[in-house]
């Protein structure tokens, strides 16, 4: 697991806390997001709060799967000789969009 797998584990973590408590707890913060505000404005006060609850409620459980790893990037196995960066062959046979020119012939 890479070290910014973690960090933004933490970050989601916090930020779905953060949403969660101020749906519930019905704080001013809640109120200036603007999708709560537009749900408000649709459907009530009271399902604004629980649709920010349930959105808090999936990005903490995101950020605490980001945490354990579960979501973790994985390392390539093996890199190539020319960078990080590997590139898949096309299924159209013949084309090389690696190659120079256009539509170079392999």
């Amino acid at each position: 697991m890479m070290e910014q797998d973690i960090f933004v584990g933490i970050v989601a973590l916090a930020l779905g806390l953060f949403v969660t408590a101020s749906a519930l707890l019905n704080t001013g913060a809640f109120s200036r997001f603007w999708l709560a505000r537009r749900v408000e404005a649709a459907w009530g006060s009271r399902t604004a709060r629980g649709v920010g609850a349930m959105i808090g409620l999936l990005v903490t459980f995101l950020g605490v799967l980001l945490v354990l790893g579960f979501l973790a990037a994985r390392r390539p196995v093996a890199q190539s000789s020319t960078g990080p960066l590997e590139f898949a062959t096309l299924p159209v046979k013949g084309f090389n969009p690696l190659a120079t020119g256009s539509r170079a012939v392999s």
